[in-house]
């Protein structure tokens, strides 16, 4: 067995018969990491790719990746939660792994192999509150506000209208993905 770094440049030219990509989910750079390796792969038909990972979101190239293998027969997936482990003999006291990590989607990510929304992550949906304010918007100062992002990644484009009391209304939200960034530029063109 042969460990390397998730260096790309260090990757290229090695011949395997199995590679195997451990927390491939956070490997920093994880698609030009698989471009590297690909062709060790290809110069042996019995060569086998090993992705392991604990889900870190419904985001980048290892979630597309799992998505793809889902309906792929080609690709072998395997899930193995807490609850398949405790089942299979190890002990465990999974109370105590959850008191450890209180907010059930965090423990649902890392112990339950639950890919989690982005979103959740970032904000608590209890902190949001859904009201129709169109009527509110007429005629008040608008903003777009564009997140550009590598074409592996969402991009995000937001209408927001400033309401007469200082509160923001989201008009519109539009996220993409896969977009090269002239393509994004003429999108946020054509919205101004």
């Amino acid at each position: 067995m042969l460990s390397l770094p998730n260096n790309p440049g260090a990757l290229r030219g090695f011949t395997a018969q199995t590679v195997a990509v451990d927390e491939a989910a956070f490997v920093e750079g994880f698609a030009e990491v698989m471009q590297a390796i690909a062709p060790t792969l290809t110069r042996d038909p019995d060569a086998q790719l090993v992705l392991a990972s604990t889900p870190a979101g419904m985001n980048g190239a290892f979630y597309e990746m799992y998505e793809k293998a889902l309906r792929d027969p080609e690709w072998l997936v395997q899930t193995t939660t807490i609850w398949d482990a405790k089942a299979e003999g190890l002990d465990v006291d999974v109370d105590a792994l959850k008191s450890l990590c209180p907010d059930p989607d965090v423990f649902a990510q890392e112990y339950e192999c639950s890919f989690q929304s982005e979103f959740s992550a970032f904000l608590d949906d209890s902190l949001l509150k859904f009201e129709d304010l169109s009527e509110e918007c007429e005629g008040r100062p608008c903003f777009l506000g564009y997140d550009v992002a590598r074409t592996t990644d969402f991009a995000c484009m937001v209408d927001l209208v400033h309401l007469k009391d200082g509160r923001f209304f989201v008009r519109d939200c539009d996220m993409t993905r896969g977009l090269k960034y002239a393509e994004q530029a003429r999108r946020v063109a054509r919205a101004h």
